[in-house]
């Protein structure tokens, strides 16, 4: 029993080193100090700015990142994790803390100094790392507070602003990117600036923020260039801040999705805006605004007043009748009057249940609403005549009144534009995109090579088992960035219609047991059931291209046991006089209803903890091939219960296979 414990500590150690080495290479790759950032190094003055004693204090891990001084700093990487070597006095010290901690938890607090809302250990940093490693959330210091001098400088502003906000609340684990963001919190929050949170304000605003912040966590967050608070921000302008709002945790996640393109938009800092210059002349309207919806235009205005007493909603009118002049039989318009801030949201979903696919809101009181409606359906443009918009969902448009005479020509100009973005045009954003997605997934594995070459050839690994670990390792990445080519050139080949499919008469039965039979001992090694539902001895046979039809099976296989941890995989058959159907299912951890239609695309992966299994472009490929065969594939599935992949093959027919030879 004993050696059993030891044992896993030990691994415990060896683990956590692994962590180590990767973010250290990591590091180096990005030309940064793979090692712990020292404070000393990082406020050179620290010693002469104000120290204030806040006590003992509860900190947020993910700000805990570095020490106060070089001392043992390089023992530990940049992430906090070990990296001298196991059997050292320094591993068995760390593996005996972390027994200690997983039997009884941390019994001291630490000692650090806090600086930008940054902590910097000056005791305990193998308390930080074990903790650390066992993933916990907060831990409990005694801290310094090193006040900087004010610089005006971004980042210094913010701290600043967070200090004033910490006074109130004593609340240190969120920060934002931009300036002005503790003070949108107290907006968001209904809050008072300079007014003591209770005890129980703080609680519920750590309840709501934690669930959040784990939620966007899951759902890819930490890939974007803002911060958790940031994205906070977001989410309260949308769904306001009410403590039954973040009691369920899948209502959060929906709501997350239906913002996916709000964060993105942070994260690059874009404003899509619709100007008319003064002079009248053609103004540069909807930068990047992409319309790819119904070629029949339905477009609605939504004002706040009525044309018989606002000349702003009359200008809007003409420009409404100027439309359909223009456009004629190709767009149908509507226009609402008299509507309040708090009736746009209501009143934009009764347009868009309507049919309505452009909409402008001609005043900017109307511009929540009409966010809260562009959220839940992204597809359909919604407009605001905003100066300086809050949100980058809305696109927007802003005339001044002295002006109001080209608004007719900007309202058919901004509609004319939408209808006439180019084929090239959409051609060139996939292209940037499948450029992007093709470069993420090359440079991934070509990092990892060279993280473990770099090392290997400067002698840093010295044991024979870490250089064959090493080499394992280099060549399964290796072989991934293989995989990924020849898939990549697979699709393309498709695509351009140069892979010829020649068909001929198929037995399904030898086709799928072969299959499953090479799957057995993969099923039996993730301690999966691999089922056979149908006899296929009685499946008719098909009219396909043999070697096609196995490699739809495998990818789907693939897919099914890649995405199930336990339960099982199964293989099943129907047909009708015209068709066989297909079928792979798996109990795995399923498909959210909004990633869906999105699953058959290049390099879309639903589940971001497996991002680094496969090329991300089997199910891309076996969609292709089933187009270019004449048939369909289609998936039914439910998050937490599994998926069910379903491809159509036509029957045999003598009498048409004649006709196509």
């Amino acid at each position: 029993m004993a050696y059993s414990y030891e044992a896993s500590n030990d691994a415990a150690y060896i683990k956590a080193k692994k962590l180590g080495s990767k973010a250290y290479h990591a590091a180096v790759q990005r030309h940064e100090t793979p090692y712990l950032p020292v404070l000393d190094e990082v406020a050179p003055d620290n010693l002469s700015y104000p120290h204030v004693n806040l006590g003992l204090v509860t900190i947020p891990m993910d700000r805990v990142v570095g020490t106060g001084t070089r001392g043992r700093t390089n023992a530990f990487a940049c992430n906090f994790m070990p990296m001298l070597e196991e059997g050292s006095e320094f591993s068995g010290k760390w593996s005996h803390l972390y027994a200690s901690v997983v039997e009884n938890g941390v019994r001291e607090p630490i000692k650090a100094l806090e600086y930008m809302n940054k902590y910097y250990v000056v005791e305990g940093n193998k308390r930080v790392s074990v903790l650390k490693y066992l993933g916990s959330p907060m831990m409990e210091a005694e801290v310094t507070r090193i006040i900087p001098p004010r610089t005006g400088e971004k980042e210094n502003n913010i701290y600043f602003e967070f200090l004033d906000f910490y006074k109130d609340t004593q609340i240190n684990y969120i920060w934002f990117s931009d300036e002005g963001g503790f003070a949108q919190l107290y907006d968001l929050t209904g809050k008072t600036p300079g007014v003591k949170w209770t005890a129980e304000e703080q609680a519920d605003f750590r309840a709501a923020y934690t669930r959040f912040a784990e939620a966007f966590e899951v759902a890819g967050g930490d890939l974007l260039k803002i911060t958790p608070g940031d994205a906070f921000l977001i989410y309260l302008k949308v769904y306001g801040y009410r403590k039954e709002s973040f009691a369920v945790s899948s209502e959060i996640r929906t709501n997350l999705n239906r913002l996916r393109n709000e964060f993105r938009a942070k994260a690059q800092e874009e404003s899509i805006s619709l100007l008319m210059t003064a002079d009248g002349q053609k103004p540069g309207l909807l930068n990047k605004f992409i319309y790819s919806g119904p070629s029949k235009m339905r477009v609605a205005f939504v004002n706040h007043r009525s044309p018989e007493v606002s000349g702003w909603t009359y200008w809007h009118e003409l420009g409404k009748n100027r439309i359909e002049t223009v456009f004629g039989d190709k767009v149908e318009t509507r226009m609402v009057n008299d509507v309040t801030p708090e009736s746009c949201q209501q009143t934009i979903e009764a347009l868009i249940a309507e049919g309505s696919n452009i909409i402008f809101t001609t005043s900017p009181v109307l511009l929540d609403g009409a966010m809260k409606a562009a959220v839940r359906y992204p597809d359909v443009k919604i407009l605001n005549c905003s100066l300086l918009p809050s949100y980058h969902t809305v696109r927007s448009y802003y005339l001044r009144m002295y002006e109001a005479k080209f608004v007719i020509g900007a309202i058919a100009g901004a509609v004319g534009l939408i209808s006439d973005i180019t084929q090239q045009e959409r051609l060139e954003r996939t292209r940037r995109e499948y450029v992007s997605n093709v470069s993420h997934e090359l440079r991934t594995p070509l990092t990892a090579v060279r993280a473990l070459v770099e090392p290997l050839k400067d002698g840093m690994v010295t044991s024979e088992s870490d250089r064959m670990r090493y080499y394992d390792i280099i060549l399964r990445e290796v072989m991934r960035l293989s995989r990924l080519i020849n898939d990549q050139l697979e699709l393309s080949r498709l695509q351009s219609g140069t892979i010829p499919i020649e068909k001929t008469r198929v037995a399904l039965d030898d086709l799928v047991y072969d299959v499953c039979d090479r799957y057995a001992n993969i099923a039996i090694e993730r301690g999966l059931e691999l089922n056979v539902l149908t006899d296929f001895s009685d499946c008719p046979a098909v009219w396909a291209n043999a070697d096609r039809v196995e490699q739809m099976l495998i990818i789907l296989l693939d897919n099914a046991m890649k995405y199930t941890e336990k339960g099982s995989v199964s293989v099943s058959a129907t047909w009708d006089e015209k068709r066989v159907v297909l079928s792979v299912q798996d109990t795995g951890i399923g498909i959210a209803d909004e990633d869906l239609p999105y699953v058959f695309d290049r390099f879309y992966k639903v589940d971001k903890a497996h991002s680094g299994k496969g090329s991300g472009l089997g199910l891309s490929i076996a969609s292709e091939l089933l187009k270019r065969m004449g048939e369909e594939i289609w998936v039914t599935s439910e998050q937490g219960k599994g998926s069910e992949f379903s491809f159509t093959i036509a029957r045999f027919d003598a009498q048409k296979a004649a006709e196509e030879e």
